[in-house]
């Protein structure tokens, strides 16, 4: 049985405690995600476990007359054997995203984009496998994304980004930052026709896919799942009557921040802020500081403190010493084991490298067959090389004796 766990939402007196609530709701808006993060449902285990189960995914052809009305298609799921049917159209209006806004089903980015702007925002060069949150320097961009990680991706613990995750700040970025410090134009979504509904029903479908891998590798029982509170609304609009709620939602609030990288205390009554200057490595700053942080100014989207406004106390662990910015796991020394790996995440490159690394392991079993089978007949020659000459040094002796047994029956033959 998989651990279901609770999902973290933005914690709204937390945010204006930190001064940064205005800024982190224009992320929100950008992403389309504000309706929900402040809906904050509660979870309901055996609902959204058969409902994962059941779920299908129907899109219309592109010229279709339903999706007028139910937009690019709809779903189908069962709640205690009893069939659903929900339109997009409906997800869309449940969770507030853009209504009609299209059937594309993912983002598209101009190439390079993607790692532009993770070198903008961030204190480090653009790698899927090495881009952690604690390296997004500005607070309230790093604040989303821990938010869009434990909402829409359902995501426990998110001291890494992925490629989803920076996809959704591209786009709640376009507005606000405009373009590159190369001058280059920050695109956003190219395909201009995805439904935020579709990339929501993307997340399920991940879901099942890990705990699928998860079952098949033995690990069903130390794995989880995290997206209770993004299906309840879906639930509660289809009108079936559902039980008490067995989770309630919890918060990204003043301890939550605590336990991972992001604070060190308090000085001054104010909360120190900790993260990667691009040029001084880690560094803290004081917060309230709108002054530096809010989005008014663009500078403060790249988060470029100066020396003298950083706050020094000595004495600071690198994040490199700690590991990266990891919030507690719930499932303790359990996190080291792999994630199944998603290729749909990935880059043109990695796909490749993995593909190569996949090929050459495929030519390494067939070489160990190749060898072992070798090995097998040399072994049988040896032993055939080893009896030829012993039957070769009893065949004149055998001749012997055959001609002295010629030679007595004749002598014999001829004395009668």
């Amino acid at each position: 049985m998989m651990k279901f766990l609770p999902m973290r939402f933005p914690h709204e007196a937390t945010m204006r405690e930190l001064g940064i609530f205005d800024d982190v709701q224009t992320l929100f808006k950008g992403m389309e995600m504000q309706h929900f993060m402040a809906l904050a449902p509660p979870a309901y285990y055996d609902p959204t476990l058969h409902f994962l189960a059941t779920l299908k995914v129907i899109r219309y052809p592109e010229l279709a007359e339903e999706i007028a009305t139910d937009g690019p298609g709809y779903i189908t799921f069962a709640l205690a054997y009893q069939a659903f049917r929900m339109s997009i159209k409906k997800i869309e209006e449940l969770y507030g995203f853009g209504v009609g806004i299209g059937l594309g089903t993912k983002m598209r980015f101009e190439k390079g984009e993607l790692a532009k702007l993770w070198e903008t925002i961030s204190s480090s060069k653009y790698e899927v496998s090495s881009a952690r949150g604690g390296h997004i320097r500005n607070p309230a961009i790093r604040y989303a994304h821990k938010a869009i990680a434990h909402t829409m991706f359902a995501r426990h613990e998110c001291a890494n980004v992925r490629t989803g995750e920076l996809e959704m700040l591209d786009i709640a970025l376009v507005d606000e930052l405009q373009t590159f410090e190369d001058g280059t134009e920050l695109v956003g979504d190219t395909s201009c026709d995805t439904s935020m509904a579709m990339v929501l029903l993307d997340s399920f479908r991940q879901c099942m896919k890990n705990a699928i891998v998860s079952y098949e590798q033995g690990r069903i029982r130390s794995s989880y799942i995290g997206l209770g509170s993004l299906v309840t609304p879906i639930l509660l609009a289809s009108g079936f009557p559902l039980p008490e709620p067995s989770d309630q939602p919890e918060w990204m609030d003043i301890a939550c921040l605590n336990k991972s990288w992001f604070f060190r205390g308090k000085a001054q009554e104010k909360h120190i802020y900790r993260f990667i200057h691009q040029d001084f490595g880690a560094s803290k700053v004081l917060l309230p500081n709108t002054y530096q942080t809010s989005f008014e100014v663009r500078d403060n989207i790249i988060f470029m403190v100066e020396a003298d406004e950083l706050y020094m106390d000595g004495g600071d662990a690198t994040i490199m010493e700690e590991g990266g910015p990891s919030e507690e796991h719930p499932l303790g020394d359990r996190r080291f084991q792999f994630d199944p790996f998603d290729a749909s995440t990935c880059g043109l490159s990695v796909k490749k490298a993995h593909a190569h690394i996949r090929l050459l392991q495929e030519w390494c079993k067939w070489q160990d067959k190749t060898i072992k089978k070798l090995v097998k007949s040399v072994r049988k020659l040896k032993e055939k090389a080893k009896r030829r000459p012993s039957t070769r040094s009893h065949a004149p002796e055998q001749a012997a004796q055959s001609l002295s047994s010629e030679e007595t029956s004749s002598s014999s033959s001829f004395s009668q």
